[in-house]
């Protein structure tokens, strides 16, 4: 069984990442946690969490990143690394959740 964190962005749109990206993750066979900073996207992704499957965690990547080194098959982040001040702390965290051979994933507008 793959696991996944799912890291929401701040500045995330309620409809598109209150869970639902998530929740096709754990449709598809995986072991999914989501984190996100805002108290509240974690809320709206909690009460959206119909399965009571997925784990949801207020908190940043960089924080996360320490407790769970090389715990995951794959990070996703989506609509986040527009806002990122420090990439290369972002970058170097989500990687630390990796397993050996894991995945990174990163989306974001296209601007054109």
């Amino acid at each position: 069984m793959r696991r996944y964190v799912f890291f929401y962005g701040r500045n995330s749109f309620h409809s598109v990442l209150g869970g639902i990206l998530a929740e096709a993750l754990m449709r598809s066979g995986g072991t999914v946690t989501g984190i996100d900073p805002s108290k509240e996207l974690i809320e709206i992704a909690k009460n959206h969490n119909i399965s009571r499957n997925i784990n949801y965690y207020s908190v940043t990547i960089e924080e996360f990143s320490i407790e769970n080194k090389g715990k995951f098959d794959a990070v996703i982040t989506s609509e986040v690394i527009e806002h990122v001040c420090e990439l290369e702390v972002f970058l170097e965290s989500c990687i630390r959740c990796l397993k050996p051979g894991g995945s990174l994933f990163i989306t974001t507008i296209n601007q054109t």
